[in-house]
């Protein structure tokens, strides 16, 4: 015999059935659900017959590795032009193989999608399989039906459920839903610690320049000369003092001038490799028309070259006037005393002290700021971020109405 607050559930449960809109979403067909896996099924196709065609017209951007990388060891192999050329390279390049010729952060993103897949396969095999059946076979059965176009979906869903001995079985579930999530994050955790000490230790990082340098951001006006950031850093880090400390300075036209010389020798480059395919002894030399008249490639763009490099170098011994910045660099003997001093900053204010990047990671116009401009940019993009989200939030309101499955019914 049931009790008098199990009678007062029950009844709870089965007046659900009876409020209008649950009474609306009851008549939801489930093939309105399949049309919308279609839909999304059609749009996954279709990207991905995109990136077949363009991929082998368009290496610019899938290949852009392989060109840039053309003197490199970790320089990729060539692909193909066929549409799944691109599957055999990925097959066989393990996570070791990418780590050595790619990097850290591409190996933990493409982790961090695997994880996805994963727990959203276990997820799906657990719910249709234990979750599904016992909702449908735990209920009113009464008017159910084998026609897809008849078949509700609240059918098998928690609403179906008649008896309230079977919520257990979703309680349970609810846990070890949990525990499965977390066990996937302790071990990507403790495969993360692996790999991060072997990336610290291995030889291509000891041997990168960075590895042993920290860079000092926020460094006040009074500190920023070489010698009182270094005796600053002595003084407040007396376990571990820099072997060399570096202010950066605003270099002026120092930064064109390099990307000028940089220009001009990818020019030289490329009317030499055409000069010099296959029998050039044969060959004119290469022409162009510079002020009106025809000169010789090769040696003009020699002769800019050497001017180039001549006036860099005249400009980079004028470095002591350039203006020092708030950003400074601090060289150790080995990248293990860069990290010991690294934790030992943590408290040195108002400087910031982070792990060098490499150079060309470094967007020097930002790493310049003042203070108060890096908050006003800061604030600012938070305003366009809102401005974004509010007006990305209309057509992703058609789109999730199109989707909807009550809609496509």
């Amino acid at each position: 015999m049931s009790s008098p607050s199990n009678s007062v559930l029950e009844d709870i449960i089965s007046g659900i059935f009876s409020d209008d809109s649950q009474t609306q979403k009851q008549y939801l067909s489930i093939v309105g659900l399949l049309y919308q896996t279609g839909i999304m099924f059609a749009i996954g196709a279709g990207a991905f017959l995109v990136f077949i065609i363009l991929r082998p017209r368009n290496t610019r951007v899938y290949a852009r590795r392989y060109k840039a990388l053309a003197k490199d060891e970790r320089r990729p192999p060539k692909l193909g032009r066929g549409p799944f050329a691109w599957v055999p390279a990925i097959w066989k390049a393990n996570e070791q193989y990418l780590m050595d010729n790619v990097d850290m952060d591409t190996v933990y993103f493409l982790r961090f999608i695997k994880l996805n897949i994963w727990l959203l396969l276990i997820y799906t095999v657990l719910g249709m399989c234990v979750t599904v059946p016992v909702n449908y076979s735990n209920g009113n059965n009464a008017n159910v039906t084998d026609d897809l176009n008849k078949f509700a979906l609240l059918w098998i869903t928690l609403y179906h459920i008649t008896s309230l001995k079977v919520f257990w079985l979703h309680a349970i579930g609810a846990y070890v839903f949990t525990v499965i999530f977390f066990y996937f994050i302790w071990r990507e955790h403790k495969k993360f610690e692996i790999d991060r000490q072997n990336y610290f230790t291995s030889p291509g990082y000891l041997r990168k320049l960075q590895s042993r340098t920290i860079m000092v951001t926020r460094v006040p006006a009074d500190m920023q000369t070489d010698a009182q950031l270094q005796a600053y850093f002595t003084e407040h880090s007396p376990s571990y003092p820099p072997a060399q400390v570096s202010i950066a300075r605003k270099i002026g036209e120092l930064q064109e001038l390099i990307d000028q010389h940089e220009k001009m020798v990818r020019k030289l480059e490329r009317v030499l490799c055409k000069y010099l395919a296959g029998d050039y002894a044969s060959k004119p030399r290469p022409q162009m028309k510079v002020n009106g008249a025809m000169v010789d490639a090769i040696e003009h763009y020699t002769r800019e070259i050497e001017g180039m490099e001549s006036l860099i170098n005249k400009t980079r011994h004028e470095t002591e006037t350039f203006t020092p910045t708030s950003v400074g660099f601090l060289s150790y003997p080995s990248p293990q005393i860069a990290h010991f001093a690294r934790r030992s900053m943590r408290r040195i204010k108002p400087l910031l002290a982070t792990l060098a990047p490499h150079p060309k990671d470094v967007i020097w116009s930002n790493a310049q700021l003042p203070k108060n401009k890096r908050v006003r940019r800061l604030w600012l993009a938070r305003l366009f971020s809102i401005v974004f989200c509010f007006i990305a939030f209309w057509p992703v309101a058609g789109l999730t109405f199109i989707a909807d499955a009550s809609n496509i019914q």
